[in-house]
C-alpha cells in the first residue's frame, strides 16, 4: 500500500519522510539518500510500507528504520569518547538498515549484521554490494554480515587498537521480536550504550518496544518506547500517511489513552484490549502502520481535543483507506452457507452496531468497509455485491449512497434524518452529534444541554440549506385518544425533537418554491425562525380534524415524494398566534401529502412569510388584580384575594395570575375576594379563556360566595359548563349584590320578637384592559362602596389607593 509519504525517487521517499516528520534528524536524513532502497526492495523501493523479502522476513518501512536509528543516534555517531562506535544489527535481513548504521558510524566504526539464516546473511552482502560505496564498506571491513543465534548476540574479534574487553557494542538494534529480554545482549552493551529491541509480552500476544540503556556506572535502565498498540503519532492537516480505521460499539473496559498511558495498568487484562490488538493485527497484515481507534486515540480528558475529535470524526473515516467494522455480536461461521444470504440480512438486523447513532457515519464517509465478525472472520465489503443490498436493506440507505456513486449532498434532509431515526446513543446530546458530519456541519459541543443539541444541529443545517423536509417529520403517540385530546393544541416549533420523528418519510426531495422569483432564504432570527411557506385556510371538512382553529393553515412543504400520479408534497399545520407569529399544531398526525401546486392547480392559498420560534407559545395578556384598599376622600374600595383554585396560578406577591396553555386551562382560575374593611363580605370569582377573532381575550363570571363552600367548588363547575361550549362566558363586567345581615332589632308591637336587618352591597367585578410599556394586560377589578353602616366595619390599617376609575 503506497503511503503518503512515498516517492517516485530515493530522494523523494526520503524528502516526505522530512516533511511529514517521519525523519527528525538532518544526520539521519543525509544518510537515508545515501543509501538508495532499491538495492534492498527492488519490489516498491521507495513505498514507505513493509515488504517481503523472503524465508518469512519482511523489510520494515523506512519510517520504522528511521525511528530506531535516531532513538540509537546517540550511541552511533563517533565522538572524542568514541572514536570507533560498534553497532551490532540483530535481524539485518536485507542489510538495508545494516547499511544505514554504517553511513553514521564514521571512518572507524564498525557494523555487524547478524543473521540466523544463511540465506538472508548472503541477501544481505549481495544487496550491498550493489552499489559502490557498499562494496567500500565491504571491502574496508567496516561492514561485516555474520550467522549466528541473535538471543546470543555476537562477540566480534578485536580489531587494530581494541582489546578482548573492549568489543561490546555501543549499539544494538534488534528487528525481529524476541521473547523475552536476553541478559547476554544486555551483557555486551558497553556502559554507556543503547539497545533498541522488541519484547513479546507474557500472553506471547503482543509486544512492546524497548530501550535498555546502560549508564557508565554499568547500571541498567529499561524506558518501554511504545508497546502493543502501537507508538501514537499526531499528524496535522493533511500530512497523515495512509492508515485504516476502526468502527465498533463501544462495551465494558474500553482502553482509554489514559490508560495506554498509565505504566502501572495492565492493559492486557482489559476487556477492550483483545478488540484492539485484533484490528492492529489485521491493519498489519495488509501492509498498514498506522490505526486509528476512537477508544484510545482521543484524550478526552481534553475537552478541547474532544470537541475537535467529534467534528473532525466524519473527515477521519472518510480519508482512511479501510474501515473495519467489527460485530462483536455477529458469529458469521453460522452463515457461511451457499444461498444463506436472507439469513445473513437477519442477523446483521440484530447486531447492535446497527443500532448505534455514531456508526452511521462510519458505515457513509469511507470508501472502503470491510465487516469482520467476532473472531475477525471477514463478513464482506459494503462494495460486494451480495453484502451491499443486505446492508442496504437493514439500514434503509440506497445502494448509491453507500457506493458513492451519488454524492451525499443529493439526499434531502429528512432522507438522511430518516437513517439516524432508529438509533440511539448513550447521551442525549450524541444524537446530534454524530449526524454533524453527514450534514457537514460543524457546532461546539454543549454536554448538559440534553435535546437542545438536536435544535442546534437543524439550525446549523438550515443557514446551509433550504431544504424544507426539514420540516417533515410526526410526534408519535402511543394511543390515537392521546393525538386527538391533545395533539391539536400542542404548539410546537418547525424543528423536531429528535430523529424519531423523521421515520415516516424516507425518499423525499427539494422542490423549488411555487409561484414565486426564488425561494426566500430562512433566517434565524430573535423572533424565531422566518421562513416563506405556501399556506392554505384549514376547513373542517377537508381533514382539518375535529377542533381545528378558524387561524389554522395547512403549510404545504417545498419538497416531494415521487407518486403515481406525479410529485406528492407533504403538508403540516401551522396556528397563527398573533401578527406573523406562527407555531406548528397536530405534529402527531402524519403529514398529509397532497399533489404538488402548479399553474394548473394553484391551490386556495399563496405564499406568507411567517416566523416561528423554537418553543411557541400563546400569546396572553398580563392579568393582574387590582390592589386592595379604600380611596382616599372618596367612598369606594377595591376587594382583596383571600382564597385561590388552583393555587399555581396566583402570586399573592406580585398580585398576578400566571398564565399557562389557553386551550388546556380555559378556566384559569377561582379567586374568593374580600372587602379590605368587613369580613363578611366576601364575593367568588372566576375567570378564564376564550378566542375571539385570532386573539386570547379573557371573561369573569361571579357570585356571592357562600360561606359553607369553598371557591374550588365554583371553579369545578365552571369547568363543567365549559366543556360544553363557551358561548355563555363572554362577561367583563358583572354586578353582584350581596347580601349581609346587619343588627338586630326589637319589634314591640309584634310581641317581642327580634328583626334581622339585611343590607345589600353592590360589588362590581370588571376586566380592565390596561397597556404597560406597550404589552397588552387585563387588570381584574373587584370594587364596592364603602359600608361603615354594617357592622364589622373596620378601616384602620389600610392604605388609600387611586387607580380605580
Amino acid at each position: 500500500m503506497a503511503w503518503r509519504s512515498s516517492g517516485a525517487t530515493n530522494k523523494d521517499l526520503v524528502e516526505n519522510m522530512w516533511r511529514h516528520g517521519l525523519i527528525k534528524d538532518q544526520r539521519v536524513k543525509d544518510a537515508f539518500l545515501r543509501v538508495d532502497r532499491a538495492h534492498y526492495a527492488p519490489a516498491a523501493p521507495y513505498e514507505d510500507s513493509p515488504q517481503s523479502i523472503g524465508h518469512k522476513a519482511t523489510i520494515s518501512a523506512p519510517h520504522m528504520h528511521a525511528s530506531a536509528t535516531e532513538s540509537l543516534l546517540p550511541h552511533i555517531l563517533p565522538s572524542e569518547t568514541r572514536p570507533a562506535p560498534r553497532v551490532l544489527d540483530v535481524g539485518s535481513g536485507s542489510g538495508y538498515l545494516t547499511h544505514l548504521l554504517a553511513e553514521l558510524v564514521g571512518n572507524k566504526g564498525l557494523v555487524v549484521g547478524l543473521e540466523h539464516i544463511q540465506a538472508l546473511k548472503d541477501m544481505g552482502e549481495t544487496n550491498m554490494a550493489k552499489s559502490a560505496e557498499g562494496r567500500a564498506l565491504l571491502d574496508s571491513g567496516k561492514v561485516k554480515f555474520r550467522v549466528g543465534d541473535g538471543r546470543k548476540g555476537w562477540v566480534e574479534a578485536p580489531r587494530g587498537g581494541e582489546t578482548r574487553d573492549s568489543t561490546g557494542w555501543d549499539a544494538i538494534h534488534v528487528g525481529a521480536a524476541a521473547v523475552e529480554l536476553h541478559q547476554e545482549l544486555v551483557d555486551q552493551l558497553r556502559a554507556p550504550g543503547r539497545m533498541f529491541i522488541p519484547v513479546e509480552d507474557d500472553n506471547g500476544y503482543d509486544q512492546y518496544v524497548w530501550a535498555i540503556d546502560k549508564k557508565e556506572d554499568g547500571s541498567v535502565v529499561k524506558e518501554k518506547l511504545f508497546g502493543p498498540l502501537g507508538n501514537f503519532v499526531i499528524y496535522e492537516g493533511d500530512n497523515a500517511p495512509d492508515f485504516a480505521i476502526l468502527s465498533h460499539t463501544w462495551g465494558a473496559e474500553e482502553v482509554t489513552l489514559q490508560d495506554v498511558r498509565d505504566a502501572q495498568k495492565d492493559i492486557t487484562l482489559m476487556a477492550g484490549y483483545p478488540k484492539i490488538t485484533g484490528a492492529c493485527r489485521l491493519a498489519q497484515s495488509q501492509g498498514y502502520d498506522y490505526i486509528w481507534i476512537d477508544t484510545c486515540c482521543i484524550d478526552k480528558t481534553s475537552s478541547a481535543e474532544l470537541s475537535e475529535a467529534i467534528n473532525s470524526m466524519f473527515n477521519w473515516y472518510e480519508q482512511a483507506s479501510i474501515c473495519y467494522v467489527y460485530l462483536s455480536d455477529l458469529d458469521y461461521s453460522i452463515y457461511q452457507h451457499p444461498g444463506m444470504t436472507a439469513p445473513l440480512e437477519l442477523a446483521l438486523r440484530e447486531c447492535r452496531w446497527f443500532t448505534r447513532g455514531w456508526t452511521l457515519q462510519e458505515l457513509i464517509a469511507p470508501d472502503n468497509v470491510d465487516f469482520y465478525d467476532k473472531s475477525w472472520h471477514l463478513v464482506g465489503s459494503k462494495l460486494d455485491e451480495s453484502l451491499g443490498p443486505a446492508l442496504a436493506n437493514v439500514t434503509g440507505i440506497s445502494l448509491d449512497i453507500l457506493n458513492k456513486t451519488v454524492p451525499l449532498e443529493s439526499s434531502s434532509v429528512a432522507e438522511r434524518m430518516h437513517w439516524a431515526s432508529s438509533r440511539v446513543t448513550t447521551r442525549k446530546e450524541d444524537l446530534a452529534y454524530s449526524l454533524m458530519g453527514i450534514f457537514g456541519v460543524n457546532m461546539p459541543l454543549l454536554y448538559g444541554e440534553g435535546m437542545k443539541a438536536f435544535a442546534r444541529l437543524q439550525e446549523a443545517i438550515l443557514q446551509d440549506t433550504g431544504d424544507h423536509s426539514i420540516f417533515a417529520w410526526h410526534s408519535n403517540y402511543e394511543t390515537s385518544t392521546q393525538e386527538a385530546a391533545f395533539d391539536q393544541h400542542i404548539l410546537s416549533g418547525l424543528l423536531a425533537p429528535s430523529p424519531v420523528e423523521f421515520s415516516q418519510f424516507q425518499y423525499l426531495r427539494p422542490l423549488p418554491a411555487f409561484g414565486t422569483t426564488g425561494q426566500q432564504p430562512i433566517q434565524l432570527t430573535n423572533q424565531g425562525i422566518r421562513i416563506s411557506m405556501y399556506l392554505e385556510p384549514v376547513d373542517d371538512d377537508r381533514g382539518g380534524g375535529e377542533g381545528s382553529a378558524a387561524d389554522d393553515f395547512y403549510a404545504v412543504l417545498d419538497c416531494a415524494i415521487q407518486g403515481e400520479n406525479g410529485d406528492q408534497c407533504p403538508r403540516i399545520m401551522l396556528r397563527k398566534l398573533s401578527g406573523n407569529q406562527y407555531a406548528r399544531v397536530r405534529t402527531g398526525s402524519v403529514c398529509t401529502v397532497i399533489p404538488a401546486p402548479d399553474s394548473t392547480r394553484p391551490g386556495r392559498g399563496s405564499y406568507k412569510t411567517v416566523f416561528v420560534k423554537r418553543s411557541p407559545t400563546y400569546v396572553l395578556p398580563d392579568i393582574s388584580v387590582l390592589k386592595a384598599g379604600w380611596k382616599a376622600g372618596g367612598a369606594r374600595e377595591a376587594y382583596r384575594v383571600v382564597d385561590s383554585y388552583p393555587t399555581g396560578p396566583w402570586v399573592p406577591s406580585l398580585g398576578i395570575l400566571r398564565t399557562g396553555n389557553p386551550y388546556f386551562e380555559p378556566v384559569l382560575a377561582g379567586l374568593r375576594f374580600e372587602s379590605p374593611t368587613n369580613a363578611r363580605i366576601q364575593v367568588d370569582v372566576v375567570v378564564g379563556w376564550r378566542r375571539v377573532d385570532g386573539e386570547w381575550k379573557v371573561w369573569c363570571h361571579a357570585c356571592e360566595a357562600q360561606a359553607d363552600l369553598e371557591v374550588d367548588v365554583l371553579w369545578g363547575d365552571t369547568q363543567f359548563a365549559v366543556s360544553g361550549g363557551l358561548d355563555q362566558f363572554v362577561e367583563t363586567d358583572v354586578e353582584v349584590k350581596v347580601q349581609v345581615e346587619g343588627d338586630v332589632a326589637r319589634n314591640w308591637r309584634s310581641r317581642g320578637f327580634a328583626q334581622v336587618k339585611r343590607h345589600e352591597v353592590p360589588v362590581r367585578v370588571r376586566l380592565v384592559e390596561v397597556d404597560r410599556l406597550g404589552r397588552k394586560g387585563v387588570r381584574i377589578e373587584c370594587c364596592a362602596p364603602l359600608q361603615p353602616h354594617i357592622p364589622g366595619y373596620q378601616k384602620t390599617g389600610l392604605l388609600p389607593w387611586d387607580e380605580y376609575d
